[in-house]
C-alpha cells in the first residue's frame, strides 16, 4: 500500500486484559490506542528524492562580464526576448516597480551575458537586488561574481 503526503494512516491496537486481577471484581480492561502514523511532506519528499539530480541544482546561470557593462534603460518600456520571458506580456514598464522587478528577475535568471548587458541597468540592478526573488543558486552565482551586490 502506497503512502502519499497529506495522507495519514491509523492503526488501531486493541489491548485486552483484566484490571485488578487479584481482586474479586475482575473488571475487564479494554484500552484502544490509536497510533497515528504520519510522515511529514518534507520527509516524504526527502525519501523520494534521495539520489536524484534536480534541475534546480544544475541549471546554468550566466552573468555579464562586469556590472559596468550593463547599459540597459532605467526608464521607459523594456521588451524582453522570448528566450528570456515567454509569457504573454513581453513589454515591461520600467516606471512600474512590480513590472521592473519581474523583468529584472527574468533577465537575471534566463538571460545570456549579451542579453543581460543589453537590457539590465547597473544602477537599477543595484537598487533592486535585495528585492528580487531568485533561486538560491542563481543569487549565489551572481553574488560570488559581484560581491558588491551582497547586502544591498
Amino acid at each position: 500500500m502506497g503512502f502519499c503526503p497529506g495522507q495519514s494512516r491509523t492503526a488501531t491496537l486493541m489491548i485486552t486484559g483484566t484490571a485488578n486481577s487479584h481482586r474479586a471484581s475482575r473488571t475487564p480492561v479494554r484500552q484502544v490506542l490509536n497510533v497515528r502514523m504520519e510522515k511529514s511532506e518534507s520527509v516524504w519528499r526527502q525519501d523520494r528524492m534521495a539520489g536524484r539530480v534536480l534541475y534546480r541544482d544544475i541549471v546554468p546561470y550566466e552573468t555579464p562580464t562586469t556590472l559596468d557593462a550593463l547599459a540597459g534603460p532605467a526608464t521607459g518600456a523594456l521588451e524582453l526576448p522570448v528566450t528570456v520571458h515567454w509569457g504573454p506580456r513581453r513589454v515591461f514598464d520600467m516606471n512600474d516597480p512590480a513590472l521592473r522587478r519581474a523583468a529584472y528577475r527574468a533577465i537575471v535568471r534566463e538571460g545570456t551575458p549579451e542579453v543581460q548587458e543589453l537590457l539590465l541597468n547597473a544602477g537599477v540592478l543595484r537598487d533592486l537586488w535585495s528585492d528580487l526573488i531568485l533561486p538560491e543558486r542563481c543569487r549565489a552565482v551572481w553574488e560570488e561574481r559581484f560581491p558588491e551586490l551582497i547586502n544591498r
